[in-house]
């Protein structure tokens, strides 16, 4: 008889769950603004249809950052997603738990993944930098006879996006002239020093480069030597790029969603490659593209989310 019923429960136990087995996610945000909650709002979403069962927490990252720790700790997440960089260091720090960010920049400089772009310390990411590809191939729509793209960048910054553009641009013909730069007091000479070598000047996220000093700078090289800028904005576009290419950041935490999915089925967070932003739109300046002496195809023109005249 007891034996039987041994069976019994250990059947209840399968069938129903208690619920200190229920999975728990520890959602970090680096701070309580409208773009985190949007994007954690659809790694909820996302996460729940795959996983009604879950157990989501949400945790906004305090001044001192040894108390969000301890509050992970307390949680005891079976996976953590962190939203911006200050959130995925604190989560970084909690030992044994696989982990997913997103909302970061510059993810090699910041010692998430390795300087080949793998995840690494049991970490992957879903970047915000919309592919060298997709970018190069609305280039080629727009400039089918460009071929040499300079690009000046912070290698600490963003040589994970500068190294996918070399190995992209030698698979579709284009040459990808590099140039370093560490110190921002010196962007306006290494900008001058593509001025002859380079039909189309690509800015990077890296704001070394693009800041508030500089863009007003490589604006005005573009115009003086019509050489077109591909942007990574919206602003960029309105303040004369030829056009930009940029993700739709909710849409981040589906895909984020969509990976911690794949991790709760039980799936090594180390064989999950970072992920390149899904959703991606574009601008462009017809303006710009007058000035240089281009003509953007009808085609090229009707899907664009904005068109600055």
């Amino acid at each position: 008889m007891k034996r039987y019923t041994l069976i019994i429960s250990l059947l209840a136990l399968l069938m129903y769950p208690q619920t200190g087995f229920c999975q728990k996610v520890a959602v970090v945000l680096t701070k309580d603004i409208p773009i985190y909650n949007a994007i954690f709002g659809k790694f909820l979403s996302q996460i729940k249809g795959s996983h009604p069962d879950v157990e989501i927490k949400k945790f906004i990252v305090a001044e001192n950052n040894d108390t969000t720790e301890r509050d992970l700790l307390a949680f005891s997440p079976q996976l953590i997603f962190s939203v911006g960089t200050k959130a995925t260091f604190v989560s970084k720090n909690i030992p044994g738990v696989p982990k997913i960010y997103t909302m970061v920049v510059n993810p090699i400089g910041e010692g998430f993944c390795s300087k080949e772009g793998d995840p690494m310390d049991d970490m992957t990411g879903v970047l915000i930098t919309v592919s060298p590809r997709e970018q190069f191939e609305l280039l080629k729509k727009i400039m089918p006879d460009a071929q040499r793209i300079g690009v000046v960048y912070d290698p600490g910054k963003s040589s994970l996006t500068v190294n996918s553009g070399v190995k992209v641009g030698d698979k579709m013909g284009l040459v990808i002239g590099n140039i370093p730069v560490s110190d921002p007091a010196k962007v306006p000479d290494k900008i001058e020093s593509l001025k002859g070598k380079i039909d189309v000047l690509w800015g990077v996220v890296d704001d070394t480069v693009y800041n508030k000093n500089s863009m007003e700078f490589i604006l005005l090289f573009s115009f003086r030597n019509k050489i077109p800028l591909i942007g990574f904005s919206p602003n960029q576009v309105k303040a004369g790029a030829l056009f930009a290419m940029y993700c739709d950041y909710p849409v981040l935490g589906t895909q984020a969603g969509d990976v911690a999915a794949q991790i709760l089925n039980g799936k090594n967070v180390m064989d999950v490659p970072l992920q390149d932003p899904a959703d991606v739109q574009y601008s462009i300046s017809s303006r710009a593209a007058k000035l240089m002496g281009l003509k953007i195809p009808p085609d090229v023109e009707s899907k664009a989310e904005k068109v600055f005249d």
